[in-house]
């Protein structure tokens, strides 16, 4: 996108142009694992929400078990006695939704 921006004050005008791109491809990524006591914990580069299944790689997003997240970008799980977690996780402003992440805590 190109915006053009013209402020004026009856005194003085100024302008300038403003470029950005958005990019409504992307799904989430995630960008760190680690554990914390009992917890799984992994961060996203993008606000999203992400649910987790232990036993099916294929399962969809909206059949897997919530994550917990307070701000859409650091996420967490109890790790119980699993020893595999199949994450998605799907973005908060385009809905577009990951591919699946296995991780072995």
């Amino acid at each position: 996108y190109h915006y053009n921006i013209e402020c004026s004050d009856g005194y003085k005008t100024a302008t300038t142009q403003l470029d950005f791109r958005i990019n409504a491809e992307s799904y989430p990524m995630i960008t760190r694992v680690y554990t914390d006591g009992n917890e799984l914990v992994i961060r996203t580069n993008v606000n999203s929400q992400c649910t987790y299944d232990n036993s099916n790689p294929s399962f969809d997003f909206e059949d897997g078990t919530v994550m917990v997240s307070n701000d859409e970008l650091i996420h967490s799980a109890n790790l119980g006695n699993n020893n595999v977690f199949y994450i998605i996780c799907k973005q908060s402003v385009t809905n577009r939704v990951s591919p699946v992440y296995t991780i072995y805590p």
